[in-house]
């Protein structure tokens, strides 16, 4: 966005204007007779305040691409991605951590979207090997407020007296250290397929990393127990360091075969030859990069787009994606839900586990405690407390409560006060006028304990937080780097 002043007073940068702009004043500073080959457009653009829009990619004689990043945090992400993504205009989309969200951007309309996988970002290099390893358990990466789960796991193997260096290392040295380490840990964000994985596997380290969902594509280029090991709670990540660090030709074993996996099929210099045949010579996209395997993806040419559920269903996800980032293993019920589209959007959520029943029979026939319940507004006020009463049972152990879809304000009222009466009180996420679902959050007192579930950390993006919040793409926003910080803010100020 703004090179260093050196570089382009020698001719070796343009700096993007702000707003809207047309691209031939970019192209009218190229070298005399210079054209580019390639227009690649990343979508952190958006990020900056009055993000730059190029005007007139469409019409462009050479091929334009935008890499879609960071759609598994922070607020409204996915809706941003989409909105900015039509505004510009590539004729090719894809992302490298992200392939779970495919089919939202498909659905969405943006044209060839496909998922490379992350490894044809890192700078290829193997170290020699090391046969007497100087660490048994490293982990190299941020650890900051927003990695949520990597905090807790760390944590948890520090209480468990496990020997974990997690000091931080510049790239290069990170790679030297993962082959000095007896296990490498890896810890996603959010469910994303994030590039340590391939860094490990490329110099040839044990790693070990959460387990993700099919749709993030970890299992469709990696065996579990084969490639590389797998965790997907507390205490299998113990147990599966110890066996490991008591198991070391096990390990080794692991590594060997992951890494000429990777080196035969993912290996950078493979990857952007993969990219150059889709982008550069208009070769069909692989059905794993464009995810055909997810019928989420593939059905969506079978039916008829509806903008305005695709948009309400986002809103949804968006949210509980964020209560995912922050939470372990979430019981989660959809009573008499009809949007089955909703459910599918949510299933690439692994902390999720979702039940769905359609009676109050099903629902009383199950055991489990719920912490997220969802609801779809019936037409009918007395319908309304029908379902509030057949949800009594599990409502004192809920924490967040959505009601989907649009709703009067004797509906609102009514559910206000059926809610209350159960400890549940309207709160409000990140969309402004939002008409898509009323949400609703248990008050805890301090100190109060719940027999029969846990408490949701929903330390979320909210309006009560944020003095002002727009769309990014907003000339009058700060961006989603000032909303952040807002909200940063905030926090502080509620713990000092």
């Amino acid at each position: 966005m703004d090179p260093p002043v050196e570089a382009i007073e020698a001719g070796k940068a343009i700096a993007l204007p702000h707003g809207k702009f047309k691209i031939d004043l970019i192209l009218k500073q190229l070298p005399s007779g210079w054209w580019p080959d390639l227009v690649s457009i990343s979508s952190t653009l958006m990020l900056v305040q009055n993000p730059p829009i190029p005007v007139g990619i469409p019409s462009l004689t050479c091929p334009s691409v935008m890499k879609l990043i960071d759609s598994h945090h922070m607020p409204r992400p996915i809706q941003n991605l989409i909105e900015y993504a039509k505004l510009v205009g590539c004729q090719y989309h894809w992302t490298g951590y992200t392939r779970h969200h495919i089919h939202f951007f498909v659905e969405a309309g943006l044209p060839n979207v496909f998922w490379m996988p992350g490894a044809i970002s890192i700078p290829p290099y193997v170290p020699e090997s090391v046969k007497d390893k100087t660490y048994d358990v490293i982990f190299r990466g941020a650890v900051d407020s927003n990695h949520y789960h990597r905090r807790e796991f760390l944590k948890f193997l520090q209480e468990a007296e496990i020997n974990v260096d997690f000091s931080g290392s510049p790239y290069a040295e990170c790679l030297d250290i993962y082959v000095q380490s007896k296990i490498v840990l890896n810890c996603s964000l959010n469910g994303d397929l994030n590039r340590r994985v391939y860094e490990v596997l490329m110099v040839g380290g044990f790693l070990l990393t959460d387990r993700l969902a099919l749709q993030s594509g970890l299992p469709l280029l990696f065996q579990e127990g084969v490639h590389l090991e797998c965790y997907g709670s507390k205490q299998e990540l113990l147990d599966k360091i110890k066996y490991y660090l008591s198991h070391p030709d096990a390990a080794a074993e692991i590594a060997r075969q992951g890494h000429e996996l990777f080196m035969a099929k993912y290996h950078p210099e493979i990857l952007v030859e993969k990219f150059n045949q889709i982008v550069f010579d208009g070769k069909s996209i692989p059905s794993i990069f464009s995810a055909q395997d997810d019928v989420r993806v593939s059905h969506i040419f079978n039916r008829t787009i509806n903008t305005n559920n695709l948009y309400s269903r986002l809103k949804v996800y968006e949210l509980l994606q964020e209560v995912h980032r922050l939470n372990f293993e979430i019981d989660l019920l959809y009573y008499k839900g009809k949007n089955e589209l909703l459910i599918a959007d949510l299933s690439d959520l692994p902390k999720f586990q979702i039940t769905s029943v359609d009676s109050s029979q099903e629902l009383a026939n199950t055991t489990k405690d719920f912490e997220v319940i969802i609801i779809d507004l019936p037409n009918e006020v007395s319908d309304l407390e029908h379902l509030i009463e057949q949800l009594n049972p599990c409502l004192s152990g809920c924490s967040l409560f959505l009601a989907l879809g649009s709703s009067s304000s004797i509906k609102q009222k009514k559910l206000n006060s059926l809610l209350k009466s159960k400890g549940l009180v309207p709160t409000q996420f990140v969309e402004r006028d939002n008409r898509t679902y009323l949400a609703y959050q248990r008050q805890f007192e301090e100190n109060q304990t719940l027999s029969r579930t846990k408490k949701l950390n929903l330390e979320l993006f909210r309006y009560s937080d944020i003095e002002d919040y727009n769309n990014p793409l907003n000339n009058s926003s700060g961006g989603i780097k000032q909303l952040v910080k807002n909200l940063v803010h905030t926090i502080n100020m509620r713990k000092g």
